[in-house]
């Protein structure tokens, strides 16, 4: 990547309202490295995309693992990263992956990590439900597209979405606070 700051797009994709998830969705209708590349170019139409990479793995695999870095470390292996950039990168990866496992394929409650009496209630639910094949087996995809002048991270789960009028509903009431 060139010395000038990138822009970096992390886009931890979410089901369609109601629909099945957006790993599955892609999947299914044959999600191919041209569709992110067309995806990529929209947001940076005048950059040809250099590189790509993807990473596919399963929900256990997900949680018990560094996918994160390891899949950071193999975009460096792939294009210069600054440390900053490296650190950036990671973090907010590591956090969209947490997010797609937890809430995506886990559909673990948000709540149940904001004290300390439920957090026990909280790993305790993660445990059971990556006991179930089923479960545990749900995919995740991490993707990179990149070119000079930026990097596009994709998260995608195999979740069931969420409901969009809520959605919208939270984003009224946290706008009017």
């Amino acid at each position: 990547m060139s010395a000038a700051s990138p822009r970096i797009l992390i886009d931890l994709s979410v089901a369609p309202p109601g629909g099945a998830g957006t790993y599955a969705a892609g999947f299914l209708s044959g999600l191919i490295e041209a569709d992110l590349a067309d995806e990529c170019q929209i947001a940076e139409p005048r950059h040809r995309i250099m590189g790509h990479l993807s990473l596919l793995v399963t929900t256990r695999s997900a949680y018990r693992h560094h996918i994160s870095r390891a899949f950071v470390e193999a975009i460096e292996s792939r294009t210069t990263l600054s440390n900053d950039l490296h650190d950036r990168i990671y973090t907010a990866t590591q956090e969209a992956v947490m997010n797609a496992v937890l809430h995506g394929n886990l559909q673990i409650e948000a709540g149940l990590r904001d004290n300390l009496e439920r957090f026990v209630e909280f790993h305790e639910s993660i445990e059971s439900k990556l006991a179930l094949p089923e479960v545990a087996g749900g995919m995740v995809r991490v993707d990179a597209l990149w070119n000079s002048k930026m990097l596009y991270v994709v998260i995608r789960d195999s979740g069931d979405g969420y409901d969009k009028a809520v959605v919208s509903s939270l984003n009224e009431t946290i706008g009017d606070s």
